[in-house]
């Protein structure tokens, strides 16, 4: 990883170069439920996969899927930085059932938040110890609770429920994903939802002025929402039954490297995110160098406030890094570039991240350090503080609701 003795995460974009939460709360007695995901230690084994969430009346291979009546798709975009939360509500079963939740994600996006809203059932999952999530299991079984100890493989994770007859089951989630760079352009692709009502909301902000919006799938419409960004939804919802919407966006080309920096404070901490777009010059595209970072007033985690970056961008790609912030306050942000031979100091616009982003970043940060070290005490620490589920951790989900409903 390009400059590991910072906290930084620096976005290899086609040729770029060089608080801890608090622990679960005790099970209480009663007839309350338990639910335990726990990751498995092989990460690669995560499928890319770009299907949606599905419910089923039974945990077999044959069990019937549960009727989807109404799915809603709201995301957040800066930059590269996408926040997605999903919305979901199934017909209830026939006969009263265990059931199970299947939850695909693409291809390193990292699940933040889980509810499941059954009837007067409310669950909430948060993230623990993996050797807690071992003994709350191991409690609730001796107690006589309703507890399932639960495997995520190939990127699903398996949900257990006891699902009511005919009662409504409402899903609520959150993920955060670094989108790729493709022929020019962000892609942020949404699974296609299978059945019921449906639509899709995405706020786009490129961290520039945006000259592109297409989708190559659906028909979209286009709203200017004001300091350049736009809102994007999709003219036929029903046509997202058919197909993946896949969202293509740019920043217009400049013959200098161009950018912002956009400054987030979330749940989980402060993160800021430098992006400098491709270059155009006589109409080609040009590689150009990244020398250093003048932070000014912002105290960046591991990092001296004037940064020796030493990184290139290809021509036609764009530069992105990310690092979380500690201190200090927004103020100018001053970057050195090099290109054809000559050396730019730009003085970055700053952005203040929208509140469906807030945690998208810091959560992104701290997902890419996971995958970068093999100290397994540096892993839990990272997963713990940020809440994400890890060789590590596992993801605990207790019925909030009170035992004498």
């Amino acid at each position: 990883m390009t400059m590991a003795r910072y906290v930084l995460v620096l976005l290899v974009l086609g040729g770029c170069a060089a608080r801890e939460s608090a622990s679960p709360p005790s099970p209480r007695p009663g007839g309350e439920e338990l639910w335990i995901v726990a990751r498995s230690n092989d990460a690669s084994a995560r499928t890319q996969t770009s299907e949606a969430p599905r419910m089923f009346a039974g945990t077999t291979a044959d069990a019937p899927a549960l009727a989807l009546e109404r799915t809603a798709v709201e995301g957040t975009v800066v930059g590269t930085v996408a926040a997605l939360r999903l919305h979901q509500t199934y017909a209830g079963p026939d006969t009263a059932t265990d059931g199970a939740l299947v939850l695909p994600l693409p291809s390193g996006a990292m699940l933040y938040d889980l509810v499941l809203r059954i009837g007067s059932r409310h669950i909430r999952a948060i993230v623990g110890p993996r050797e807690e999530a071992e003994a709350l299991y191991a409690a609730a079984l001796r107690s006589g609770r309703t507890a399932s100890l639960l495997g995520e493989r190939n990127g699903v994770v398996l949900g257990m429920a006891h699902l009511a007859a005919h009662t409504p089951i409402e899903l609520e989630l959150a993920y955060a994903q670094l989108l790729p760079w493709r022929d020019g352009a962000w892609e942020l692709v949404v699974p296609r939802l299978a059945g019921g009502a449906v639509g899709v909301t995405v706020d786009l902000d490129a961290v520039g002025p945006i000259s592109t919006v297409e989708s190559p799938t659906h028909a979209i419409e286009r709203t200017d929402v004001g300091d350049g960004r736009v809102r994007v939804t999709v003219r036929e919802p029903a046509t997202l039954h058919d197909a993946d919407l896949v969202l293509r966006y740019a920043v217009a080309a400049d013959d200098r490297p161009g950018g912002a920096v956009a400054v987030t404070s979330g749940t989980r901490g402060s993160a800021a995110l430098i992006v400098l777009h491709p270059v155009v010059r006589a109409g080609r595209a040009r590689a150009f160098g990244v020398d250093t970072i003048d932070w000014g007033t912002l105290d960046v985690e591991g990092s001296p406030r004037r940064l020796h970056v030493n990184a290139a961008a290809s021509a036609g790609w764009p530069f992105v890094l990310s690092a979380r912030v500690v201190g200090g306050t927004p103020g100018v942000v001053r970057v050195t570039t090099s290109e054809g031979g000559r050396n730019v100091v730009r003085t970055l616009t700053l952005r203040t991240l929208p509140p469906g982003a807030a945690d998208a970043a810091s959560i992104l940060i701290a997902s890419a350090e996971l995958r970068a070290t093999d100290d397994r005490e540096e892993r839990r620490r990272l997963a713990l503080r940020y809440g994400l589920v890890s060789p590590e951790t596992a993801l605990i989900a207790i019925d909030a609701t009170s035992p004498d409903r």
